[in-house]
């Protein structure tokens, strides 16, 4: 059967990691029940998890969040709530209806976040503690939205321990860290993506730059590169570019293929 390269089938041992922003009906993708069902039926394979996002699973139609849960639930895919939502019921003191709001809804995780709101240790591992024995699991999001300056990797690689030790999912890097860590930085974004110690960290996207900016980061990292927040509308794309299709890699599989067929 003829195949394409890199197939990645099996979303349990392909080394690349994708999560999509479910951001409802929107211009980075329509994902209301209909468009999310197709989108499912095509690429539902290419998606590791889902984020409910920011608020919308608690602005939305109740009906409509339970729809669209059910959808990624039947089609093996992870959802969870963005983490401004925590910081919000964290401090309105109501992290608890959280909890039973997202349970109601058919929501089995939640992000943690400090993107405003900044926890001590003791207030960050009781918050995911809290999560985790009300049975939603737990994703843990690092960074400030606006940082003024680079993160410390050692740092980050403190947190991440302590955080996956006690039964985090996985860790995203805030968008903003890591741009500011690109610019100023440089070299630490090279290790952040290197390191053994940072092979679980999702690393967030800008839709606003898609495809340059997820080409780039697949070039310089490899097609392994774990991604958070990619648009809907960029998933099957972004699939092929980690397959290294596509006019912005200039296809170089191909090129490998012309060159050992002796016809370049």
């Amino acid at each position: 059967m003829l195949q394409m390269p890199h197939p990645r089938d099996d979303r349990a041992t392909r080394r690349g990691k994708t999560i999509i922003m479910d951001l409802g009906p929107d211009m980075y993708g329509w994902t209301g029940p209909r468009g999310l069902a197709d989108l499912l039926d095509a690429a539902g394979n290419y998606i590791d998890a889902a984020k409910i996002w920011t608020f919308n699973a608690v602005t939305l139609p109740e009906s409509y969040v339970k729809t669209v849960a059910a959808l990624y639930s039947d089609a093996g895919v992870h959802t969870f709530s963005g983490g401004l939502l925590f910081e919000y019921a964290f401090l309105k003191n109501e992290v608890p209806e959280l909890i039973g709001h997202l349970k109601h809804m058919g929501i089995h995780g939640a992000e943690i976040s400090e993107n405003y709101l900044t926890l001590n240790d003791n207030e960050r591992l009781a918050a995911i503690s809290q999560f985790a024995e009300a049975g939603i699991e737990v994703v843990f999001e690092y960074g400030a939205k606006h940082p003024t300056e680079p993160m410390d990797l050692e740092e980050l690689a403190k947190v991440m321990e302590r955080v996956v030790g006690i039964g985090v999912h996985h860790v995203i890097f805030e968008q903003g860290e890591f741009d500011i860590l690109e610019e100023q930085r440089p070299e630490d974004a090279k290790t952040l993506m290197t390191d053994d110690a940072f092979a679980n960290l999702f690393i967030e996207v800008d839709n606003d730059r898609f495809p340059s900016q997820h080409t780039d980061l697949i070039k310089r990292f490899g097609p392994q590169i774990n991604l958070a927040n990619v648009g809907p509308a960029h998933i099957i794309r972004l699939e092929s570019f980690r397959r290294g299709c596509g006019r912005q890699l200039d296809y170089p599989f191909m090129k490998d293929l012309v060159r050992a067929a002796g016809r370049d």
